[in-house]
């Protein structure tokens, strides 16, 4: 959605930049022209910074979830103390997919558009130690999650795994 978003925005620009320069070439003299041109390449490289700026916070942002995410995974592999009943008896079975609601007491009824975290799991997925190991880890980066949420004010944040896990903050969007 956040990469919709920017493409949406780079093609307005783009075509706001076409009929300007379409309109500056019909309209201005030779030296006019030129300082037009000046102005709208400056402005170009100001919206190209801005562009980049933001994508390389998304990816920075991705990077750090991701990191976290592993290290949690891993983590959670080596931790003897995790039993796959505990989250069977969580689960909360929707038409497609097996939910679990981060809110402290996993309640379906939790009203839409809460800041928590919840995930998802198809239910044509084996629920085994690896769905175990991935839901713990997203249960334990939550918080990252709703910071890096708070602080770049994306739409949504969200972890999909190959397992068919999907973890997603918030839980709806405003």
């Amino acid at each position: 959605k956040t990469k919709q978003i920017f493409f949406t925005v780079i093609t307005l620009e783009a075509i706001a930049i076409f009929l300007l320069m379409n309109t500056i070439f019909k309209t201005l003299s030779s030296q006019a022209k030129e300082q037009a041109l000046n102005d709208m390449n400056t402005m170009i490289s100001h919206v190209a910074y801005q562009v980049d700026s933001e994508l390389q916070r998304i990816q920075n942002s991705t990077k750090i979830i991701a990191d976290s995410y592993m290290r949690n995974y891993y983590l959670n592999k080596q931790n003897k103390n995790l039993y796959i009943n505990e989250w069977k008896n969580k689960m909360i079975e929707n038409n497609h997919v097996f939910s679990f609601y981060h809110d402290g007491i996993n309640n379906p009824k939790t009203p839409h558009f809460q800041n928590i975290l919840t995930s998802f799991v198809d239910k044509k997925t084996p629920f085994d130690k690896e769905v175990l190991y991935n839901l713990e880890a997203g249960k334990n980066i939550k918080e990252l999650m709703s910071g890096i949420y708070e602080n770049y004010k994306y739409s949504f944040v969200y972890i999909t795994t190959a397992n068919n896990i999907v973890h997603i903050y918030p839980r709806d969007r405003k």
